[in-house]
């Protein structure tokens, strides 16, 4: 007669952290893909805030710049406006 092996038990201890570590290591392996998906989502994400920065800046210097030529066409308004007024209250009065 076969006498049981004095193993056996180590043996299903052992088979039941194989099995333990292969779900741990299926559970790393999802977490490490959605990881690579985030990461690739930031460096998307940086990539167009450096854009939209870029581009309010370079629109910051063209209003900084360009404020001088709107100043004079808003004094040619007003001149015009004040000697509008000035007739029609100089008619009036």
């Amino acid at each position: 007669m076969a006498t049981p092996c004095a193993h056996e038990a180590d043996i299903s201890l052992l088979n039941t952290a194989i099995v333990e570590i292969k779900d741990t290591l299926k559970d790393l392996k999802e977490l490490l893909l959605s990881n690579a998906v985030l990461s690739e989502q930031v460096s998307h994400f940086k990539e167009n805030i450096t854009s939209i920065d870029i581009r309010l800046r370079k629109l910051e210097l063209d209003v900084a710049q360009g404020k001088g030529a709107n100043r004079w066409v808003e004094r040619v308004v007003w001149c015009l406006t004040s000697v509008a007024l000035g007739y029609y209250l100089k008619g009036n009065v």
